[in-house]
Protein backbone atom coordinates (compact mmCIF):
# COMPACT_ATOMS: atom_id res chain seq x y z
CA UNK A 1 0.00 0.00 0.00
CA UNK A 2 1.51 3.21 -1.59
CA UNK A 3 2.12 6.55 1.36
CA UNK A 4 -0.92 8.35 -0.02
CA UNK A 5 -3.22 4.94 -0.25
CA UNK A 6 -6.17 4.96 2.37
CA UNK A 7 -6.09 2.49 5.20
CA UNK A 8 -8.54 -0.02 3.90
CA UNK A 9 -8.74 -1.00 7.19
CA UNK A 10 -10.65 1.63 8.21
CA UNK A 11 -12.76 1.67 5.44
CA UNK A 12 -13.57 -1.75 6.06
CA UNK A 13 -14.96 -0.91 9.33
CA UNK A 14 -16.76 2.45 8.45
CA UNK A 15 -18.57 -0.06 5.96
CA UNK A 16 -19.39 -2.79 8.23
CA UNK A 17 -20.65 -0.24 11.37
CA UNK A 18 -22.97 1.40 8.06
CA UNK A 19 -24.52 -2.30 7.58
CA UNK A 20 -24.72 -2.91 11.15
CA UNK A 21 -26.81 0.23 12.07
CA UNK A 22 -28.86 -0.48 8.92
CA UNK A 23 -29.44 -3.85 9.11
CA UNK A 24 -30.82 -2.70 12.97
CA UNK A 25 -33.31 -1.27 11.15
CA UNK A 26 -36.83 -2.82 9.45
CA UNK A 27 -39.65 -0.77 9.74
CA UNK A 28 -39.87 2.79 11.23
CA UNK A 29 -42.39 5.34 11.37
CA UNK A 30 -41.50 9.24 11.29
CA UNK A 31 -42.57 12.42 11.18
CA UNK A 32 -39.89 14.70 8.98
CA UNK A 33 -40.21 18.47 8.54
CA UNK A 34 -38.12 20.12 5.84
CA UNK A 35 -37.76 23.51 5.11
CA UNK A 36 -35.28 25.11 1.79
CA UNK A 37 -34.50 28.31 0.47
CA UNK A 38 -32.91 29.10 -2.39
CA UNK A 39 -33.32 32.30 -5.49
CA UNK A 40 -35.07 32.49 -8.28
CA UNK A 41 -35.14 34.27 -11.32
CA UNK A 42 -38.10 35.28 -12.37
CA UNK A 43 -39.67 35.29 -16.25
CA UNK A 44 -38.96 39.69 -16.19
CA UNK A 45 -35.02 38.58 -15.30
CA UNK A 46 -35.53 39.81 -11.34
CA UNK A 47 -34.80 37.21 -8.46
CA UNK A 48 -36.17 35.90 -5.56
CA UNK A 49 -36.02 34.22 -2.33
CA UNK A 50 -38.50 31.03 -2.41
CA UNK A 51 -38.77 29.18 0.66
CA UNK A 52 -40.68 26.00 1.35
CA UNK A 53 -41.75 23.55 3.96
CA UNK A 54 -42.10 20.34 3.58
CA UNK A 55 -43.97 17.87 5.98
CA UNK A 56 -44.11 13.91 5.40
CA UNK A 57 -45.12 11.16 7.64
CA UNK A 58 -43.57 8.08 6.64
CA UNK A 59 -43.99 3.93 7.17
CA UNK A 60 -41.40 2.24 6.37
CA UNK A 61 -40.85 -1.42 6.11
CA UNK A 62 -38.19 -3.39 3.90
CA UNK A 63 -38.58 -1.28 1.16
CA UNK A 64 -42.06 -0.62 1.27
CA UNK A 65 -43.58 2.46 1.83
CA UNK A 66 -46.31 5.11 2.74
CA UNK A 67 -45.83 8.94 3.29
CA UNK A 68 -48.43 12.38 3.48
CA UNK A 69 -46.80 14.75 2.24
CA UNK A 70 -47.84 18.63 2.69
CA UNK A 71 -45.81 21.52 1.12
CA UNK A 72 -46.08 25.13 2.07
CA UNK A 73 -44.94 28.27 0.84
CA UNK A 74 -44.14 31.56 1.74
CA UNK A 75 -45.99 34.26 0.31
CA UNK A 76 -45.38 37.68 -0.56
CA UNK A 77 -47.12 38.57 2.41
CA UNK A 78 -44.39 36.35 4.89
CA UNK A 79 -47.49 34.02 5.61
CA UNK A 80 -46.77 30.06 4.82
CA UNK A 81 -49.38 28.99 2.32
CA UNK A 82 -50.17 25.50 1.64
CA UNK A 83 -49.14 24.52 -2.24
CA UNK A 84 -50.48 21.10 -2.35
CA UNK A 85 -50.86 17.93 -0.36
CA UNK A 86 -50.83 13.85 -1.61
CA UNK A 87 -50.74 10.40 -0.18
CA UNK A 88 -48.64 7.55 -1.58
CA UNK A 89 -48.03 4.38 -1.32
CA UNK A 90 -45.30 1.52 -2.70
CA UNK A 91 -46.29 -2.25 -1.79
CA UNK A 92 -43.42 -3.47 -3.76
CA UNK A 93 -45.21 -3.50 -6.86
CA UNK A 94 -46.64 -0.32 -7.18
CA UNK A 95 -46.97 3.02 -6.88
CA UNK A 96 -50.50 4.91 -6.34
CA UNK A 97 -50.46 8.74 -5.63
CA UNK A 98 -54.04 10.78 -4.54
CA UNK A 99 -53.91 14.19 -4.58
CA UNK A 100 -56.82 15.54 -2.40
CA UNK A 101 -57.22 19.05 -4.08
CA UNK A 102 -57.54 17.32 -7.29
CA UNK A 103 -59.72 14.21 -6.72
CA UNK A 104 -57.05 12.51 -8.66
CA UNK A 105 -55.30 8.98 -8.20
CA UNK A 106 -52.22 7.94 -10.45
CA UNK A 107 -50.84 4.25 -10.87
CA UNK A 108 -47.47 3.29 -11.55
CA UNK A 109 -45.50 0.04 -11.90
CA UNK A 110 -42.53 -0.03 -9.58
CA UNK A 111 -41.09 2.71 -6.89
CA UNK A 112 -42.17 5.91 -8.51
CA UNK A 113 -42.23 7.78 -5.36
CA UNK A 114 -41.39 11.69 -5.39
CA UNK A 115 -39.16 11.53 -1.97
CA UNK A 116 -38.27 7.27 -2.27
CA UNK A 117 -37.07 7.05 1.42
CA UNK A 118 -34.74 4.28 2.44
CA UNK A 119 -33.20 2.96 6.18
CA UNK A 120 -31.70 6.43 7.12
CA UNK A 121 -34.05 8.59 5.98
CA UNK A 122 -32.51 10.47 3.17
CA UNK A 123 -29.99 11.87 4.89
CA UNK A 124 -27.95 9.37 7.33
CA UNK A 125 -25.36 8.25 4.56
CA UNK A 126 -26.31 10.38 2.07
CA UNK A 127 -25.52 13.92 0.73
CA UNK A 128 -28.07 16.33 -1.05
CA UNK A 129 -30.50 13.34 -1.48
CA UNK A 130 -28.32 11.82 -4.42
CA UNK A 131 -24.31 11.72 -3.06
CA UNK A 132 -24.56 8.26 -1.46
CA UNK A 133 -21.51 7.55 1.16
CA UNK A 134 -20.63 4.21 -0.21
CA UNK A 135 -19.89 5.70 -3.54
CA UNK A 136 -17.50 8.28 -1.01
CA UNK A 137 -16.01 5.50 0.58
CA UNK A 138 -14.73 3.52 -2.50
CA UNK A 139 -12.99 7.23 -4.00
CA UNK A 140 -11.88 8.19 -0.62
CA UNK A 141 -7.65 9.10 -0.59
CA UNK A 142 -7.26 9.03 3.22
CA UNK A 143 -9.07 8.48 6.24
CA UNK A 144 -7.86 9.62 9.89
CA UNK A 145 -9.71 9.21 13.21
CA UNK A 146 -10.41 12.44 15.19
CA UNK A 147 -10.71 12.16 18.91
CA UNK A 148 -13.82 15.08 19.55
CA UNK A 149 -13.85 16.91 22.55
CA UNK A 150 -16.35 15.40 24.10
CA UNK A 151 -14.89 11.64 23.22
CA UNK A 152 -16.79 11.08 20.59
CA UNK A 153 -14.77 9.36 17.42
CA UNK A 154 -14.97 10.75 13.93
CA UNK A 155 -14.05 9.05 11.07
CA UNK A 156 -12.36 11.69 8.25
CA UNK A 157 -12.65 10.75 4.37
CA UNK A 158 -10.82 12.96 2.50
CA UNK A 159 -12.48 12.34 -1.34
CA UNK A 160 -11.28 14.23 -4.54
CA UNK A 161 -13.93 14.99 -7.08
CA UNK A 162 -14.11 16.44 -10.26
CA UNK A 163 -14.84 19.82 -9.58
CA UNK A 164 -12.72 19.47 -5.46
CA UNK A 165 -12.53 17.87 -2.86
CA UNK A 166 -15.27 16.38 -0.07
CA UNK A 167 -14.38 16.57 3.88
CA UNK A 168 -16.90 13.85 5.28
CA UNK A 169 -16.73 13.03 9.00
CA UNK A 170 -18.46 9.96 10.59
CA UNK A 171 -19.47 9.40 13.76
CA UNK A 172 -17.72 6.02 14.94
CA UNK A 173 -19.85 5.59 17.78
CA UNK A 174 -23.42 6.50 16.16
CA UNK A 175 -23.91 4.04 13.51
CA UNK A 176 -21.10 5.67 11.44
CA UNK A 177 -23.71 8.44 10.46
CA UNK A 178 -22.20 11.17 8.53
CA UNK A 179 -21.74 14.14 11.66
CA UNK A 180 -20.55 16.88 8.86
CA UNK A 181 -19.48 18.12 5.29
CA UNK A 182 -17.57 20.16 3.53
CA UNK A 183 -17.49 20.00 -0.53
CA UNK A 184 -14.28 22.90 -1.51
CA UNK A 185 -14.64 23.67 -4.83
CA UNK A 186 -11.17 23.54 -7.77
CA UNK A 187 -11.11 27.38 -6.54
CA UNK A 188 -10.37 26.71 -2.68
CA UNK A 189 -13.74 27.92 -1.75
CA UNK A 190 -16.56 26.10 0.55
CA UNK A 191 -18.76 25.43 -1.97
CA UNK A 192 -20.96 23.16 0.33
CA UNK A 193 -21.72 22.34 3.83
CA UNK A 194 -23.70 20.26 6.37
CA UNK A 195 -23.83 20.71 9.66
CA UNK A 196 -26.06 21.35 12.57
CA UNK A 197 -26.24 17.09 13.01
CA UNK A 198 -27.63 15.89 15.76
CA UNK A 199 -28.63 11.82 16.07
CA UNK A 200 -30.91 10.01 18.13
CA UNK A 201 -30.94 6.28 19.16
CA UNK A 202 -33.82 4.49 18.69
CA UNK A 203 -34.45 0.73 19.92
CA UNK A 204 -30.33 0.21 19.18
CA UNK A 205 -30.42 1.89 15.97
CA UNK A 206 -29.03 5.86 15.09
CA UNK A 207 -31.00 8.14 13.00
CA UNK A 208 -30.07 11.82 12.07
CA UNK A 209 -33.08 13.76 13.41
CA UNK A 210 -31.82 17.37 12.32
CA UNK A 211 -29.17 18.83 10.14
CA UNK A 212 -28.75 21.49 7.84
CA UNK A 213 -26.73 21.56 4.23
CA UNK A 214 -25.99 24.68 3.07
CA UNK A 215 -24.96 25.23 -0.82
CA UNK A 216 -22.80 28.55 -1.31
CA UNK A 217 -23.24 31.51 -3.53
CA UNK A 218 -20.03 33.22 -2.67
CA UNK A 219 -21.45 36.28 -5.54
CA UNK A 220 -24.73 37.01 -3.20
CA UNK A 221 -25.06 35.25 -0.01
CA UNK A 222 -28.41 35.68 0.11
CA UNK A 223 -28.28 33.18 -2.96
CA UNK A 224 -26.88 30.94 -0.65
CA UNK A 225 -29.28 26.95 -0.72
CA UNK A 226 -30.10 26.07 2.62
CA UNK A 227 -31.65 22.46 3.41
CA UNK A 228 -33.02 21.91 7.02
CA UNK A 229 -34.37 18.56 8.59
CA UNK A 230 -35.90 18.06 11.26
CA UNK A 231 -37.31 14.64 12.38
CA UNK A 232 -38.91 12.86 14.72
CA UNK A 233 -38.90 8.93 14.80
CA UNK A 234 -42.33 7.51 16.36
CA UNK A 235 -41.07 3.55 16.01
CA UNK A 236 -39.00 1.33 14.71
CA UNK A 237 -39.51 -2.29 14.00
CA UNK A 238 -42.92 -2.14 14.74
CA UNK A 239 -45.37 -4.78 12.90
CA UNK A 240 -46.67 -3.08 9.84
CA UNK A 241 -49.89 -4.39 8.18
CA UNK A 242 -49.67 -5.28 4.35
CA UNK A 243 -52.93 -2.89 3.89
CA UNK A 244 -51.02 0.30 4.93
CA UNK A 245 -49.33 0.37 1.73
CA UNK A 246 -51.89 -0.54 -0.41
CA UNK A 247 -53.47 3.41 -0.76
CA UNK A 248 -57.31 3.34 -1.11
CA UNK A 249 -58.66 5.63 -3.02
CA UNK A 250 -61.45 7.44 -1.53
CA UNK A 251 -65.28 8.26 -3.62
CA UNK A 252 -65.12 10.82 -5.74
CA UNK A 253 -61.19 10.08 -7.91
CA UNK A 254 -60.49 10.47 -11.04
CA UNK A 255 -57.69 7.57 -11.28
CA UNK A 256 -55.55 7.19 -14.18
CA UNK A 257 -53.77 3.62 -14.37
CA UNK A 258 -50.84 3.93 -15.92
CA UNK A 259 -50.18 0.35 -16.17
CA UNK A 260 -53.35 -1.40 -17.29
CA UNK A 261 -53.50 2.10 -19.86
CA UNK A 262 -57.18 2.49 -18.60
CA UNK A 263 -58.41 5.82 -17.06
CA UNK A 264 -61.76 5.87 -14.53
CA UNK A 265 -63.85 7.51 -11.60
CA UNK A 266 -64.43 5.64 -8.59
CA UNK A 267 -67.85 6.88 -7.38
CA UNK A 268 -70.49 5.69 -5.56
CA UNK A 269 -72.69 3.78 -7.98
CA UNK A 270 -69.99 4.01 -10.70
CA UNK A 271 -70.51 6.45 -12.99
CA UNK A 272 -68.14 6.80 -15.98
CA UNK A 273 -65.17 4.65 -17.19
CA UNK A 274 -62.91 4.07 -20.18
CA UNK A 275 -61.09 1.50 -21.46
CA UNK A 276 -57.52 3.22 -22.58
CA UNK A 277 -55.76 6.79 -21.92
CA UNK A 278 -56.34 7.60 -25.78
CA UNK A 279 -60.32 6.37 -26.06
CA UNK A 280 -63.25 8.38 -25.83
CA UNK A 281 -65.23 8.21 -22.55
CA UNK A 282 -66.88 4.68 -22.41
CA UNK A 283 -70.77 4.51 -19.67
CA UNK A 284 -70.28 1.88 -17.16
CA UNK A 285 -72.99 -1.10 -16.94
CA UNK A 286 -74.33 0.63 -13.88
CA UNK A 287 -74.72 3.83 -16.43
CA UNK A 288 -75.91 1.92 -19.52
CA UNK A 289 -78.48 0.67 -17.58
CA UNK A 290 -80.14 3.63 -16.29
CA UNK A 291 -79.92 5.48 -19.63
CA UNK A 292 -81.91 2.69 -20.78
CA UNK A 293 -84.48 3.08 -18.97
CA UNK A 294 -85.06 7.18 -19.27
CA UNK A 295 -85.02 5.94 -22.96
CA UNK A 296 -87.45 3.69 -21.93
CA UNK A 297 -89.55 6.01 -20.17
CA UNK A 298 -89.27 8.73 -22.70
CA UNK A 299 -90.11 6.66 -25.60
CA UNK A 300 -93.17 5.11 -23.68
CA UNK A 301 -94.23 8.82 -22.25
CA UNK A 302 -94.30 9.77 -25.93
CA UNK A 303 -96.63 7.30 -27.23
CA UNK A 304 -99.15 8.20 -24.67
CA UNK A 305 -98.86 11.95 -25.16
CA UNK A 306 -99.78 11.39 -28.92
CA UNK A 307 -102.22 8.80 -28.25
CA UNK A 308 -104.05 10.87 -26.51
CA UNK A 309 -103.71 13.67 -29.01
CA UNK A 310 -104.95 11.99 -31.24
Amino acid sequence: MGDDAPDEELLALARDGMSANLNLIQSFHAEVTEFESQLAVEEDGTSTTRQHKRYRDIVFDGGKCRQKVQVQVLDEKGSWRQQYEKAMSYDGIQTRTFVPSRKIGIIEAGDALQFPPARDMFCGYRIFHNTKLTDLLANADNVEIEKQDNGETLFHLTVPDEEGVFDVWLAAEKGFLISAMKATGADGRLAAERRKTKMTKVEGAWFITEMEEVIFSHDDASADQRHHIKAKVKAVNQSVPEATFRLVFPKPTLVTDRIQGTQYLISDPPLVKRDSLSSSWKLSTTALVALNVVIAIVVIATFFWRHRKQ
